[in-house]
């Protein structure tokens, strides 16, 4: 019972990430302006580089950077937990709908199974540089039974140097920074729609292709076993034919013998 809870929990935690991944593209653009409150929600790297712009000309408090710095570092794991936590109860299964979609993948899963078992530490952190794998990673790392401490001290480590680096890049470009910022602000609205519509056509692309890849693996799969069924039932036939060929000859030798005559 506490089992299925768990699960339950997990699954709907899960299907809350996947809606906020899609509605915070939208978000990060209208919070644009605000990087203090943009860096906290949604982690977004653009608002962080914004925050160190802004503090390079006095236009934040520097007294609130570290605590910013500090909540978005803490902000910026609370969905890794969850596909973790996802890794741990589900083991690989978790990793079934996006390692099957092609032979690529599955090799880059592969991969990602022997580091992640090896060296877990090193795993975590690559999440950091390898950014569209990273939940994949974290499920891999749950279901190689990775310890929670370990998980939890290693990403915050990489969370606080990502974050302030960050920062300290916009810091150190200052005022380019800051007119690109700008500028930006001033379109992100219309790339936040185009960047829904295109992530909502990818999957449904995806979910659409892996339908018929799984449909065409079926009809393979059957078509080799119809093959294997008459290519089994070939050699029976064969066999039998050389059974009974070797049946006949011997009888005609034991004919042929029978007939001569015997010697006195």
């Amino acid at each position: 019972m506490v089992d299925r809870w768990l699960r339950a929990t997990c699954a709907a935690l899960l299907m809350l990430l996947a809606a906020w991944e899609l509605a915070s593209i939208p978000v990060k653009a209208w919070l644009l302006p605000h990087v203090s409150l943009s860096s906290v929600l949604t982690t977004d790297p653009i608002a962080e580089v914004g925050l160190g712009a802004k503090a390079a000309f006095n236009h934040h408090r520097a007294e609130w950077l570290p605590i910013i710095w500090l909540v978005t570092t803490v902000s910026t794991i609370k969905w890794h937990l969850v596909v973790f936590w996802a890794g741990t109860l589900w083991g690989r299964d978790v990793l079934t709908h996006w390692s099957t979609t092609s032979r690529r993948q599955r090799q880059v899963l592969r991969i990602i199974e022997r580091v992640a078992s090896r060296w877990p530490s090193v795993a975590i952190l690559l999440t950091y540089v390898l950014m569209p794998l990273s939940s994949v990673i974290y499920a891999t790392l749950g279901a190689a039974n990775v310890r929670w401490r370990t998980l939890i001290k290693v990403d915050l480590a990489g969370a606080a140097v990502s974050t302030f680096a960050w920062i300290y890049l916009g810091y150190y470009l200052g005022r380019p920074a800051q007119e690109a910022l700008a500028r930006y602000s001033s379109i992100a609205t219309w790339v936040a729609i185009v960047l829904a519509v295109v992530v909502v056509a990818w999957v449904v692309w995806r979910y659409r292709t892996r339908d018929l890849r799984r449909i065409r693996a079926e009809v393979n799969e059957e078509a080799r076993r119809v093959v294997a069924a008459r290519v089994a039932e070939t050699r029976r036939e064969k066999a039998r034919a050389r059974a009974e060929r070797a049946a006949a000859r011997a009888a005609r030798r034991a004919v042929s013998a029978g007939r001569r005559p015997r010697s006195s």
